[in-house]
């Protein structure tokens, strides 16, 4: 739901987009973090609203309330669930991509996962070395992408639940992350 000043439900969302049943589980892992990114997705002056949510699957939501698109990350599997999403441009094409990780209870569930901005699959990468310490396997919080070594590409820096930190670089060349980390930057103030 976006609310305008003074709680009114902003126009386009008098009748809100709906998602699927929340995927039941246990208290650990826990079943997903309720906080929207806002990227500008098709290029004009108005952001859409990108989130994942605890039904298996990361949703996009116009200005206008209207649901664009669904991806399926959990695909079936029980207890999958994601990260917050974060947005950059990984291939240098000047249009951003989304980027979030996966994790639940079964073995295997650590993913790190790129769609495009158009919720189409570019990488579904299974984590190395996956274990798990009683909390969950997979990476639970927002990825982190900067240029940590100012070569011109991007790092992708992801914290998981069952092995520690790992980073994935960029094939292409750009600096271009328009939101990088949970709640849009440094200062997690959204924008």
């Amino acid at each position: 739901m976006v609310l305008d000043g003074g709680a009114r439900r902003h126009g386009g969302f008098r009748r809100l987009p709906l998602t699927r049943a929340p995927i039941a589980g246990d208290l650990y892992p826990p079943s997903g973090i309720p906080a929207p990114t806002i990227v500008n997705l098709r290029g004009d002056r108005r952001p859409e609203i990108v989130a994942s949510v605890p039904d298996g699957s990361v949703y996009a939501v116009g200005p206008g309330g209207r649901r664009l698109w669904r991806y399926d990350f959990a695909r079936g599997a029980p207890e999958t669930y994601a990260s917050e999403v974060v947005a950059a441009d990984l291939q240098g094409d000047r249009r951003p991509e989304l980027v979030f990780g996966t994790y639940g209870a079964a073995p295997g569930s650590g993913r790190l996962v790129v769609i495009s901005a158009r919720g189409r699959k570019l990488h579904d990468l299974r984590l190395r070395d996956q274990g798990t310490n009683g909390n969950g396997i997979g990476i639970p919080a927002a990825p982190s992408i900067a240029d940590i070594d100012r070569d011109g590409r991007l790092e992708i820096v992801v914290t998981t639940f069952d092995h520690g930190i790992d980073v994935y670089r960029a094939s292409k060349r750009s600096r271009r992350a328009p939101w990088p980390t949970g709640r849009g930057g440094l200062l997690r103030s959204g924008t």
